[in-house]
């Protein structure tokens, strides 16, 4: 992925993304503060799509069991910020398996916009 421009600003989430907060992970064995915001936001998306996709190895979690289990592990795992923006998103609706719906903000506040890998490989789409 470091070879493809486009995807420069994303590499530090998806190699970082095993870390854990308590330093139990990998690659580096970083904690807390030490993660890139990043990699604590990717872990805790690439485990929701695990827990509530079916794999040929599982089938998939109830979405609300899926979203307990992330909550399980706040402080080991994840970082508590992360995984309460994480379930106001799913309490609001904005976040389900498979899908993110951005919510409107009124345009003093900053936007943030999502963009899956397949459309990130797509034309740019202004945003304003």
């Amino acid at each position: 992925m470091s070879q493809i421009p486009a995807m420069k600003e994303f590499l530090p989430g998806m190699y970082m993304h095993h870390e854990m907060v308590n330093g139990m992970g990998y690659p580096q064995g970083l904690t807390g503060d030490q993660i890139p915001l990043m990699g604590l936001i990717v872990a805790v998306a690439d485990t929701f799509d695990a827990m509530t996709t079916d794999r040929p190895y599982q089938k998939a979690m109830k979405f609300e069991d899926a979203v307990e289990r992330i909550r399980s592990f706040v402080g080991t795992r994840y970082d508590a910020s992360v995984v309460a923006a994480f379930t106001e998103a799913c309490e609001d609706g904005q976040s389900r398996p498979g899908s993110v719906r951005l919510k409107k903000r009124a345009s003093a506040e900053p936007r943030t916009l999502v963009v899956t890998s397949e459309q990130a490989t797509q034309e740019p789409v202004p945003v304003g």
